[in-house]
């Protein structure tokens, strides 16, 4: 199965691209702040949640973000 690593938003934006990567057979692993996506973290269509601390934003913290994204994805 190929996997996919989405940086989510918000619930409703990543659960719609959620079911599409479903339905293309793909396991989805989603990155994202805890409150903003809270439905997403506990979905069976997100085989596993990986939380942004919240006083992150990608305009301000997005070389964190990246270092943060680059361990997450040797893992």
């Amino acid at each position: 199965m190929k996997r996919v690593l989405l940086l989510a938003t918000k619930n409703d934006d990543t659960k719609i691209f959620l079911w599409c990567l479903r339905e293309a057979r793909y396991d989805s692993f989603v990155v994202g702040h805890q409150s903003t996506n809270t439905e997403v973290k506990f979905s069976p269509l997100c085989r596993q949640f990986f939380e942004i601390p919240e006083k992150w934003t990608l305009e301000q913290r997005s070389l964190d973000i990246v270092h943060l994204l680059k361990k997450i994805v040797q893992k």
